[in-house]
């Protein structure tokens, strides 16, 4: 199927005039664990219907956590292209428990931690790490 940008030429960008997905991944039910396998794992969906998977690793060194949206930049509209980089950057700008631009980042690094997030086509993650007593 030829693509044709505005101006009428051919456009080989394979994304474009496609429509934005709403659904992109089934959903898991069940958990298929290997016996080898020590840690525990539970699945469950909150008041919300957001879903939570938690993993129990007694031999970790640290305790991490991370939140997977099902937006990404490929979701933006038109006339707000940016946006979901720009949420992602609003995570770390203050809250009521870390109120200046770098408590979050402080605590996490006064702990033995790490945090990162990114926005690509599908998809905005969040996740850090930090020491097993201040998770």
């Amino acid at each position: 199927m030829s693509r044709k940008d505005k101006s009428g030429r051919p456009n080989s960008n394979p994304l474009v005039g496609l429509k934005r997905p709403s659904v992109i991944y089934a959903p898991v039910n069940k958990i298929i664990q290997s016996k080898s396998d020590k840690r525990e794992y539970k699945l469950f969906t909150l008041p919300n219907q957001m879903k939570v998977l938690l993993i129990a690793d007694p031999a970790a060194e640290k305790s991490a956590a991370a939140l997977d949206v099902n937006a990404g930049t490929g979701h933006e509209p038109k006339e707000f292209q940016g946006l979901a980089h720009f949420t992602e950057h609003m995570l770390f700008q203050g809250t009521k428990k870390y109120p200046s631009l770098t408590d979050y980042n402080d605590y996490i690094s006064d702990h033995a931690g790490s945090r990162r997030a990114f926005t690509d086509f599908m998809n905005t993650n969040y996740h850090f790490d930090i020491s097993n007593d201040h998770f």
